[in-house]
């Protein structure tokens, strides 16, 4: 009896007793093991992303901070946050947990893939989610979605499953790429609202919201700029001034040949314009802080951290920089690179409203002949009741293009003679500058309209790279890449066509149109002097609107009423043809190598010639009266 009285007394001391005061990041340092088929496997060191500490130190029961707010870029270990809140939460103080990702099927993978694996290689969470005697040898109360134990439960779901963010009040919300969520869940309203209303009870809940942002207006970002605004601050290592690091800082020096040199990038201080090379910044990361732009006011904390602070050995500088070079020439790998390395988010409209009148100022006099620097021209063929539309396109490396023709051939579509000319058009080389001659590589005709006719044209050109297409429709179009691997049939004819991704094609155009000038550049538009303003006033005549569907957006290009876009159709096909190229194996340093052949080859004859001219004639002594050469 006195050992039972005993027992208890032990039990209810123990009870009593304060929890330990060990923050966040101590805790994860002693307790978090990663699996070994992480990168670094093995204990969790907060010295490989000391800017991590103070944001998982504001997730403890000692810190007022009640919402902490992560904007950042990629390979920063941003996840990891969200796993060590809930091995401290678990173990040292319980409640009900609610983590919400993008789609239930992410909030499976995210539980088996993350949670569990950090679960098995943690005594500490083995213990506490109780020894398998369940179904299956899985612990009771433990399945994909819910995960229980003392005190409180680890539940996952979907931003689109209402069910599940009507839960039982929680003490702890963790929400993983918030920007992904969906914008309505179920019909019932924003998903983010109706989890935070699950923490309405409790005077100590805690929330953790962490994404890369993606399109404006991106829920993260919004939070952060509600926030006090911290950017993590390091030290010059030759003056000491404390700065961020960003892209204004970064410095991608050229080469001899002045070409931008990737693996010699690095920052430069603000202060002291020294130059501080990657194998500074582990020592710089240490010793730095986070400093806010604004007050603090009582419950939310928010963090940016851009990809530039990616730990040594994980996404370096030359990385960053090669990727940012590349994306110069395509608007979509510049939006990855702005969302995922920066931390930014990106304005789906800017760039996607062009003025006809702006681009009519653009227009150049090129001579005779087109210039030199294109080296292969594509086709986009538009079909419509009494005529046919066509525009011939010249490409350069980066995506740089000039509109080498626009030519309408009027005629009946069901008739021969319409087609005979196409043909014709098609057949024809375009002369440069340069003495080469350029046939069209590639050719893309939409087959929306009379499409036996286009199938029969196609098949019969298919050596050419004649090929028939047709758009997406709405929804599926603005996912679909812009020449996907696979090729349909026609269920008629079993004629084969590409179903291309008009809608990223006309956001790389549009990209492209408005930073269109006089003048060289990636992506940049030419056009000659004759070119009429009705022409672009038809490749203008879209705008990108956002539509909703089951609470996730997508986009949609519309055109005001009575507005012909022929000239935009027949760009966009253009350009797919050349990215239709591309897949079938064309590269720009082969395009480069033929034609330096073609030149060398016109150098050669043209010397042959001059060499023939230079050579003495030798005096005829017969009356033969030699040939005129006409």
């Amino acid at each position: 009896m006195i050992e039972a009285e005993e027992k208890i007394r032990r039990i209810v001391i123990q009870a009593l007793e304060p929890p330990p005061r060990i923050t966040v990041s101590e805790h994860a340092a002693a307790h978090r093991m990663l699996p070994d088929d992480e990168a670094e496997p093995g204990n969790w060191k907060n010295e490989r992303t000391p800017y991590l500490r103070e944001i998982l130190d504001r997730l403890g029961p000692y810190d007022d901070c009640r919402e902490v707010v992560v904007m950042k870029g990629c390979q920063l270990g941003g996840t990891e946050l969200i796993l060590n809140a809930f091995l401290f939460w678990i173990e040292h103080s319980p409640g009900r947990i609610l983590c919400v990702v993008p789609g239930e099927d992410e909030a499976k993978d995210f539980s088996l893939q993350r949670v569990q694996p950090m679960i098995e290689s943690s005594p500490v969470l083995q213990e506490r989610l109780g020894s398998k005697s369940g179904a299956r040898g899985r612990p009771r109360g433990d399945s994909i979605f819910l995960k229980e134990f003392p005190g409180g439960s680890l539940k996952f779901t979907g931003s689109n499953a209402p069910a599940g963010l009507r839960s039982k009040p929680i003490r702890y919300l963790a929400g993983d790429e918030l920007d992904g969520w969906a914008r309505d869940s179920g019909g019932e309203g924003c998903p983010l609202i109706l989890a935070e209303k699950r923490l309405g009870t409790f005077a100590n809940s805690k929330k953790l919201l962490v994404s890369t942002p993606t399109d404006k207006p991106s829920r993260i970002e919004e939070r952060f700029l509600s926030g006090d605004r911290r950017h993590y601050n390091v030290p010059c290592p030759h003056c000491g001034h404390m700065f961020v690091l960003a892209f204004n800082t970064f410095v991608i020096p050229e080469d001899a040949s002045g070409d931008k040199d990737v693996d010699n990038a690095h920052m430069k201080c603000p202060s002291c314009d020294g130059r501080i090379d990657e194998w500074h910044k582990e020592k710089m990361l240490a010793k730095g802080k986070w400093i806010p732009e604004k007050p603090y006011r009582a419950f939310r904390r928010s963090y940016h951290v851009s990809s530039f602070y990616s730990p040594l050995g994980w996404l370096s500088w030359a990385q960053i920089a090669d990727e940012w070079v590349r994306a110069q020439s395509n608007p979509l790998e510049l939006k990855a690179c702005v969302n995922t390395i920066f931390g930014e988010s990106w304005d789906p409209n800017d760039g996607q409203s062009v003025d006809a009148g702006d681009l009519l100022m653009t227009r150049e006099d090129w001579g005779d002949f087109p210039p030199g620097r294109i080296l292969v021209a594509t086709a986009g063929v538009d079909i419509q009741g009494d005529r046919i539309e066509l525009e011939i396109v010249g490409w350069a490396e980066g995506y740089e293009s000039w509109s080498l023709d626009y030519i309408v051939i009027p005629g009946d579509p069901t008739g021969a003679v319409i087609w005979e000319d196409l043909d014709a058009v098609l057949s024809k080389a375009i002369p440069l500058d340069d003495g080469r001659k350029l046939k069209i590589a590639a050719t893309c005709i939409d087959s929306s309209y009379e499409a036996d006719r286009v199938y029969a044209f196609t098949r019969a050109r298919v050596k050419r790279r004649v090929w028939a297409i047709k758009g997406a429709s709405d929804e599926a179009r603005a996912k679909r890449e812009i020449w996907p691997l696979s090729w349909r049939k026609s269920k008629k004819t079993s004629a084969t066509f590409k179903l291309i991704g008009t809608s990223n094609a006309k956001r790389d155009l549009y990209a492209w149109l408005a930073k269109s000038g006089i003048g060289p550049g990636p992506g940049r538009c030419h056009f000659p002097k004759e070119r009429s303003k009705d022409y672009f006033e038809q490749l203008t005549a879209e705008k990108m609107v956002a539509k909703w569907k089951r609470g996730f957006k997508w986009v949609e290009w519309q055109k005001a009423p009575g507005q012909r876009n022929e000239a935009l159709d027949c760009r966009v096909y253009a350009y797919a043809a050349l990215i239709g190229l591309e897949r079938s194996g064309l590269t720009w340093d082969e395009a480069k190598r033929r034609k330096g052949e073609t030149i060398a080859r016109l150098d050669g004859r043209l010397a042959k010639v001059q060499d023939a001219r230079q050579q003495p004639r030798e005096r005829r002594t017969s009356g033969e009266v030699p040939r005129r050469n006409w």
